[in-house]
């Protein structure tokens, strides 16, 4: 029998993370929806995730905690954009963009 044990490359979700993916899966479900956002916060995102995985591994707990804050802000503002702007849209379309939003309201 083997008993050696090969290490595997899985990224955990870590909240930085998955707060991301989720501004991401926001901006991508309004643009095939043809809803226009006000912001993407692309740029700031990006400095964002940068600046929490530097902190996380530095164990800067507190700095990490306020960038994480932000991010989580950023996901608000984006879901509650879409939301009001997704009453004016056809019904077919609303329940398209349904199941997205309810797993980023979930985080």
């Amino acid at each position: 029998m083997d008993t050696t044990v090969q290490e595997k490359a899985i990224a955990h979700p870590t909240d930085s993370r998955l707060f991301e993916k989720a501004r991401v899966k926001l901006v991508t479900l309004a643009k095939e929806a043809g809803i226009a956002c006000k912001q993407t916060f692309l740029k700031e995102s990006k400095r964002l995730v940068r600046k929490a995985s530097g902190y996380a591994h530095a164990r800067q707990f507190k700095r990490l905690h306020r960038v994480i804050k932000r991010q989580r802000t950023i996901v608000g503002i984006l879901l509650r954009e879409i939301k009001r702007k997704s009453a004016a849209l056809q019904q077919q379309s609303r329940e398209h963009m349904a199941q997205g939003l309810q797993l980023v309201e979930r985080l």
